[in-house]
């Protein structure tokens, strides 16, 4: 049961048309299907002269129901025409077909017949006839659907072939493509590296710039250090002043002391004169007198001798203090000249290593860009090339597939018309043999 599907190709849908044809392909040799139910599938006369083709061969089936389906009448005469070959179907329903009556006589008659269990044999010269021009007309008709096939076949593989080039052209331009973004690839890695040692030169200017001021520290230490030397030895200059006022006032006090002692024995000396002069008596206090000058004059010499010993060992260690303060301070002004000149070398040597290197760095900046700036342009231009010559090729190409296309399906519909006159031609042929009959 199949209505009410839409099969035929009257429907407007490509797919139904050929569903059907296929259909009708595998019910000419079924052997098991005995009623067929189509009402209202919109068959059109393509479809019946299909179903014709299929009751001429079939021997299986029993009924058929083709109401109200539109087929018209040739479609109606071809299928009245098959049932004179056919022998098991007892019922085709054609009404709703614009059926002729004598095709509709035609189809009762087989029918009766193939329900009494006559063979299905023409039982006239006509129907002879109009068998045999029937099979004529569909060997020529089998002829010119197999050479309008095979011409199809041949502009089929003929735009397969034309879809395999545009699909080759499609695969160079993605090659083109791909080249295109290696390159693009290729181009950044070298930015990169060139990236990578700008940053190298960077870290090393960095170095350079650390060691310059590392060098500077070191400078300014040393700076520090003679600083400090320099006020080591202001230090031992104020105790060598120092030093020799102390012995100054020494001998000042040492001279005051003696200025005294003196005097005191200028003073015994004129009392020991009037002590002489006055008595006797006085002669041992004289004489005691004289001992205590002896030994105030003893005193006097060894407090001097003292004084100036201890004057001399003051001033030798007070030279031998400011010696040692100068030398040190020699030795610690000649270190931090000899650093200081050092290190001003080091630092004249890295800045010009400084600007050799900045120098450098500006030419590979400037070589690098301008290298990459010139790959870039000739790698854009090259694709660009490729890409227009492959475009133009594979447009002239479909263009080409298209032409062949346009030719292939004039030649089928200029065929399909000849072929449409062909079947015009022995109709009338078919016609003039009845009329003669």
């Amino acid at each position: 049961m199949l209505e009410w599907n839409r099969l035929g190709s009257s429907s407007g849908e490509a797919s139904a048309a050929k569903g059907f044809a296929d259909l009708a392909a595998a019910l000419a040799d079924s052997g098991s299907v005995t009623h067929l139910d189509l009402r209202n599938n919109r068959l059109a006369g393509p479809d019946g002269q299909l179903l014709a083709g299929t009751v001429r061969r079939n021997r299986a089936l029993r009924m058929i129901d083709l109401r109200w389906n539109d087929v018209g009448p040739e479609a109606c005469s071809a299928l009245a025409q098959a049932m004179e070959y056919n022998s098991t179907i007892t019922r085709l329903l054609l009404a709703g077909n614009r059926a002729r009556p004598e095709d509709e006589v035609a189809v009762d008659k087989c029918c009766r017949r193939n329900a009494a269990g006559l063979p299905a044999v023409p039982d006239s010269l006509a129907a002879f006839a109009r068998r045999a021009a029937d099979e004529a007309l569909e060997k020529r008709r089998d002829d010119a659907v197999a050479l309008v096939r095979a011409e199809a076949d041949d502009a089929r593989r003929q735009a397969d072939a034309a879809l395999a080039r545009a699909a080759a052209l499609d695969e160079q331009r993605l090659a083109a493509e791909r080249a295109e973004a290696e390159a693009l690839q290729r181009l950044r890695s070298e930015t990169e590296a060139h990236a990578g040692a700008r940053r190298e030169l960077d870290a090393a200017l960095a170095d350079l710039e650390a060691e310059r001021r590392a060098a500077e520290e070191r400078a300014a230490a040393a700076q520090v250090r003679v600083d400090e030397s320099t006020r080591q030895r202001h230090e031992a200059d104020a105790r060598r002043r120092r030093t020799a006022k102390e012995l100054d006032e020494t001998r000042a006090r040492l001279s005051l002391e003696l200025a005294a002692a003196l005097e005191s024995a200028a003073n015994a000396d004129q009392a020991a004169e009037h002590a002489r002069s006055e008595a006797a008596r006085d002669a041992a206090a004289a004489s005691e007198a004289k001992s205590e000058l002896e030994a105030l004059r003893a005193r006097l010499l060894a407090s001097e001798a003292a004084a100036s010993r201890r004057a001399a060992e003051s001033a030798r260690k007070a030279q031998e203090d400011i010696a040692a303060a100068r030398r040190a301070a020699d030795s610690a002004v000649a270190e931090a000249t000899q650093r200081s000149t050092r290190l001003e070398g080091e630092l004249t040597e890295a800045k010009g290593e400084l600007s050799t290197a900045m120098g450098q760095l500006a030419r590979l900046r400037a070589d690098g860009e301008a290298a990459l700036q010139r790959q870039e342009a000739e790698l854009r231009g090259e694709a660009h090339e490729r890409l227009e010559a492959e475009r133009e090729a594979g447009e002239q190409r479909v263009r080409a597939v298209e032409e062949a296309r346009r030719s292939a399906a004039q030649a089928a519909v200029a065929e399909t018309q000849s072929l449409r006159d062909r079947n015009a031609a022995s109709g009338r042929e078919l016609e003039t043999l009845r009329a003669a009959l």
